[in-house]
């Protein structure tokens, strides 16, 4: 019993330390001027269509380490408006793809946040929820379910589409409590 005690310590100093790093790095982010932001931001955004699969997967991962620092700070609010019209709007698959692994990874980051802050209520980050995620909820469910839905023609997409589904999970909660979030869902049950 002693040495899952010790491990479950070690563990919770280990995330401990990784939000330690996690905050200097952001801070280095913050520090970088917004030129250079907004070109590394929008370079990753262009990025998530690249032809390359793998260079998509990067830059998914580029944006959502980018909106776990700028959003709890209220900045990159047309970040979310901006993935979803993606999704929406494109028939480039692997932007399809890439931008449901970003969304997916955005929310997965917040809730890890969320729950440090939980957990660590007097530590040192200065971070907010970003609501910019709550309330467009229902709008990921949406653009979710409608990468995932039977009648898109890539099994990638949809492959994408539940991954970010479940990352998405703690984020449209609330949905899964209404029966039109339920039916959106059940509308995924293939034949």
């Amino acid at each position: 019993m002693l040495f899952i005690h010790q491990n479950v310590s070690a563990f919770q100093c280990d995330k401990f330390q990784d939000n330690v790093r996690q905050n200097e790095y952001s801070s280095r982010w913050l520090a970088l001027d917004v030129a250079s932001r907004g070109k590394i931001k929008q370079d990753s955004l262009i990025t998530l269509g690249s032809s390359s699969v793998k260079a998509g997967t990067f830059a998914s991962q580029v944006v959502a380490a980018i909106a776990a620092v700028e959003l709890p700070q209220g900045q990159w609010p047309d970040l979310i408006e901006g993935l979803l019209g993606f999704i929406s709007t494109t028939t480039n698959t692997n932007l399809k793809i890439a931008t449901l692994q970003s969304i997916g990874f955005i929310c997965e980051t917040i809730v890890r946040l969320d729950l440090f802050l939980i957990q660590h209520p007097r530590s040192e980050t200065n971070r907010q929820k970003p609501e910019i995620l709550s309330l467009r909820s229902n709008e990921i469910l949406s653009a979710v379910i409608h990468g995932a839905r039977k009648e898109e023609p890539s099994s990638d997409v949809q492959l994408a589409a539940i991954h970010a589904l479940f990352n998405s999970l703690e984020f449209v909660r609330d949905n899964f409590d209404r029966e039109v979030g339920q039916n959106s869902l059940l509308l995924l049950k293939a034949p």
